[in-house]
């Protein structure tokens, strides 16, 4: 029903899905166990279409409120999680969808080094990878049928 209605109201994707990662306990260095789950969960964080048409455009774990406010992790460990998730989608043709809030990035990372860390990879990877809207992200799902 809430499906149908958001597609009454004219909404043709949404982002609702966001995969459980282990973060470890608070204020520790994430383990290596830790990173591989992030990766595992990227495989979850693809975009998908429900039955009634409306698409899921999942959000690739970990986002900066777990990693930041709730594990309190260095910008590295954030950076190298996020390097791991950008790797194995452009390695698998996959969506990489960032999960960021500027109130909870900006004061971990006020030199955005996230984003440079992002576009960087995307650049790298030549024609294997880019940089695109959600609404692109969105179309190409509902093309494939994901």
């Amino acid at each position: 029903d809430v499906q149908q209605m958001l597609l009454d109201l004219g909404f043709t994707w949404v982002s609702c899905k966001a995969p459980k990662v282990k973060t470890g306990d608070v204020g520790t260095e994430p383990t290596p166990a830790i990173f591989n789950d992030i990766v595992r969960a990227q495989a979850d964080a693809q975009p998908l279409v429900y039955p009634t048409g409306l698409i899921d455009v999942p959000m690739s774990p970990i986002s900066d409120v777990a990693a930041f406010r709730n594990s309190r992790w260095k910008l590295d460990h954030f950076l190298k999680a996020i390097r791991l998730g950008v790797e194995w989608a452009i390695e698998n043709r996959a969506v990489y969808d960032f999960l960021a809030h500027p109130s909870v990035l900006y004061p971990s990372d006020p030199e955005f080094k996230a984003i440079d860390l992002i576009c960087d990879l995307v650049r790298k990877a030549g024609d294997r990878a880019a940089l695109v809207s959600l609404d692109t992200i969105a179309a190409r799902a509902r093309l494939s049928g994901c």
